[in-house]
């Protein structure tokens, strides 16, 4: 190689060299500032989209609080039941009687109860009057299946959202 560039002329080293400088020039657009400037652009991209989205999320939060303020819903009188005997009281009368293991409060305006063998659709529209003529909504809820078909084991935590 110290040969070759020794029998070149001085033109053809000067076009050599200019030659040299292009191809690294370009290499390192290829290979370093074309892929950045992509990946800001992506970047940039995703931004406005996260910003598209938060605003979104508050706009939806403000209707939800200004719809929750004008909400006039009233719940069916409980006839003096606590939430316990509420949530006891209904599964009985929705015929999951047999299957209530336990029930007990959870914080200051909640309650949890345990319940095995009971019919799965019995156990959705059980929750489903209670929320809905109630104002009990289910906070955390664990269902597996249980040894019978159609029939489950469930642990399920309601809050009163009628009190403060």
């Amino acid at each position: 190689m110290p040969g070759l560039l020794s029998k070149l002329k001085p033109r053809e080293k000067t076009q050599l060299s200019v030659a040299s400088v292009v191809v690294f020039v370009m290499l390192v657009w290829a290979w370093g500032i074309q892929p950045l400037q992509e990946s800001i652009a992506l970047e940039e991209d995703r931004i406005q989209e996260y910003v598209k989205d938060l605003h979104w999320l508050q706009t939806s939060v403000q209707k939800a609080k200004s719809l929750n303020k004008k909400s006039t819903k009233s719940f069916k009188n409980r006839g003096g039941l606590s939430i316990i005997a509420l949530v006891d009281q209904s599964a009985r009368l929705q015929g999951m009687d047999s299957g209530i293991r336990k029930v007990e409060p959870s914080g200051d305006v909640g309650v949890r109860i345990w319940l095995e063998k009971v019919h799965f659709n019995a156990l959705v529209h059980w929750i489903e009057r209670l929320q809905r003529e109630y104002g009990l909504v289910v906070i955390d809820i664990q269902v597996d299946q249980d040894r019978l078909p159609g029939t489950v084991k469930a642990q399920v935590t309601f809050k009163d959202m009628s009190q403060p």
